[in-house]
C-alpha cells in the first residue's frame, strides 16, 4: 500500500511540523517521508479541505455481539463502524454467545477480523459465562492474545472473585476492567436517581450504587498491587476516591462514556428510550465534575459505550427498554461538537482517543513520524455533517443523534498496511 496524504495538519507534539501542513508519504505500510512538500507519481492521494491527521484512535469495550447475535452486529458491520469513527483499534467485551472465555473465543475474534485495518483486539472474561462466580481461563486468553479481562457489561459483584483476578493477572501483566455499579443498590433502576426519576416517577440508579464499588475496587486494587481500569466512570463522588488513589501511586485506569460527557438526565424527561443507557446520564453537577476530571488527567479515555439493539428492545415503553446506544460512528464528532474548545483543546481530545486508551492497554504508542507504522487517523476537525440513521454502518438503529448536525467529521484511517476511505456522509 503506498499513499500520500496532501498539505494535511500534523497532530504530534514531539515533531517539528505539529500542527503545520505537510504531506505524509506511506510505503507498505511504514511513514517514509513527512515534508512541507512531497512530489511523487503514481501514489494514490487523500487530499481535501483541512485535513488533519493523529495516531489512529482507540476504542475500549464496544459490544461486538459476534458470535451468537449477528442480527444486531457482527465483526464486518463492527469494523466499518470503527472505521467511520476513526477507530484504528476497538477492543471488545467478552458478552458473547459464547461468552469470550477460553482460548478459542480470543482466536475466533481473531481470525474471522474482516479487515484487518481495523483490529479488534479481544477482552477475555474474567468469570465463566460472565457470572461472576467461577474464575474464567485466564492465562490461557492471554497466551492467545487477550488485552484485558472484564466479565464487560455484567460489573463484578462478589469481591472475593475480583481479587482473585486481579493476583492472577499481576504474573501477566495484565489489566482487569470492571465497571463499578453495586447492583443490590440499583434493582430496577431505570434512570439517575434525583429530581428528574421522581418526576417521571422511575426508580432510580444512584450514584452511590457506583461510588460504594469504586471505593471496594481501590482497596482491593492495593490489597493486590495488580492493574485495574475503572470503566465508565458517571458519578462525581467517584472522581475524588480515583485521584487520591492515583495520587497513592496505584496503578488505575478510568474511561468515560461520551454520553456522560455531553447529556445530563434532562434528556430522558420525554420518555426517550434511545437515551436510556448504562451508566445511566446523571445530573448536571456530575457532567461538569466529569468535565474538569476530563481536563485534569483524572479520565484517561473517552469511549463510545457501542451497544447495538434491535428495533423492538427501543420500541417499547421506558421501563422495558434494553439499556445502550452504538457509538462508534458518532463519539468523536459528539466531542468535537460540544467539548472542544470550552473543555479541552482538540490535541488533549486526540489523547483521550489514541495515547490515553493505549496506555491503559498497554498497546504500542502509535506516532506519526518517519519510520513509524502508518496508525493514522485522518480527519476534518471543522467539518459540519448529518447523522443518519439510514446511511450508517452499523447494523444497530438505537442512536439517539440520528438528524443532528455535527462537527468533526473522519475521512479515513491507515493501519496495518491498509487504508479505508469514509464516503462523504452528505
Amino acid at each position: 500500500m503506498n499513499l500520500l496524504l496532501r498539505q494535511v495538519t500534523l497532530h504530534n507534539p514531539q515533531h517539528a511540523l505539529h500542527l503545520q501542513l505537510c504531506d505524509i508519504l506511506i510505503s507498505n505500510g511504514v511513514i517514509h517521508r513527512i515534508a512541507s512538500r512531497i512530489d511523487s507519481d503514481d501514489l494514490e492521494i487523500w487530499e481535501g479541505e483541512d485535513l488533519h491527521v493523529s495516531s489512529g484512535w482507540v476504542d475500549i469495550g464496544a459490544q461486538s455481539m459476534d458470535p451468537g447475535q449477528e442480527h444486531r452486529e457482527d465483526l464486518m458491520t463492527l469494523a466499518q463502524s470503527a472505521a467511520r469513527g476513526g477507530y484504528t483499534h476497538v477492543a471488545v467485551f467478552p458478552n458473547t454467545e459464547p461468552v469470550v472465555q477460553s482460548k478459542s473465543e480470543v482466536l475466533y475474534l481473531q481470525k474471522n477480523n474482516p479487515t484487518q485495518a481495523v483490529r479488534i483486539l479481544p477482552i477475555g472474561a474474567i468469570s465463566r459465562d460472565a457470572k461472576g462466580e467461577e474464575i474464567a481461563e485466564l492465562y490461557d486468553m492471554h497466551s492467545a492474545g487477550a488485552v484485558a479481562f472484564s466479565d464487560g457489561s455484567h460489573p463484578i459483584d462478589r469481591a472475593g472473585l475480583l481479587l482473585r483476578a486481579l493476583l492472577y493477572v499481576k504474573a501477566m501483566n495484565g489489566v482487569v476492567i470492571d465497571q463499578p455499579l453495586d447492583p443490590s443498590l440499583a434493582v430496577q433502576g431505570q434512570v439517575h436517581e434525583g429530581p428528574v426519576s421522581t418526576m417521571l416517577g422511575m426508580r432510580g440508579v444512584p450514584s452511590l450504587a457506583e461510588s460504594v464499588q469504586v471505593y471496594r475496587n481501590i482497596q482491593l486494587l492495593e490489597y493486590s498491587e495488580s492493574r485495574m481500569i475503572l470503566h465508565a466512570i458517571s458519578a462525581s463522588e467517584s472522581l475524588e476516591m480515583i485521584r487520591h488513589a492515583r495520587l497513592g501511586g496505584l496503578a488505575l485506569g478510568t474511561t468515560v462514556p461520551v454520553w456522560n460527557l455531553i447529556f445530563t438526565d434532562d434528556a430522558v424527561k420525554n420518555y426517550d428510550t434511545r437515551f436510556k443507557l448504562m451508566p445511566p446520564l446523571r445530573s448536571e453537577t456530575d457532567r461538569e465534575a466529569l468535565r474538569s476530571a476530563l481536563k485534569d488527567r483524572i479520565l484517561d479515555a473517552i469511549v463510545s459505550q457501542h451497544v447495538p439493539l434491535e428495533d423492538d428492545q427501543k420500541e417499547v415503553e421506558f421501563p422495558y427498554a434494553a439499556f445502550g446506544a452504538t457509538g462508534l460512528e458518532t463519539t468523536f464528532s459528539l466531542s468535537r461538537s460540544h467539548l472542544v474548545p470550552s473543555v479541552v483543546s482538540l490535541d488533549e481530545l486526540l489523547e483521550k482517543l489514541s495515547d490515553g486508551p493505549r496506555r491503559l492497554l498497554d498497546l504500542p504508542k502509535a506516532v506519526v513520524q518517519e519510520g513509524a507504522p502508518a496508525d493514522l487517523t485522518v480527519f476534518q476537525p471543522d467539518k459540519k455533517w448529518t447523522f443518519s440513521i439510514a446511511k450508517q454502518a452499523s447494523k444497530g438503529r438505537n442512536n439517539p443523534l440520528d438528524g443532528v448536525e455535527l462537527q468533526g467529521r473522519v475521512f479515513g484511517i491507515v493501519s496495518n498496511n491498509q487504508a479505508i476511505r469514509n464516503a462523504s456522509p452528505a
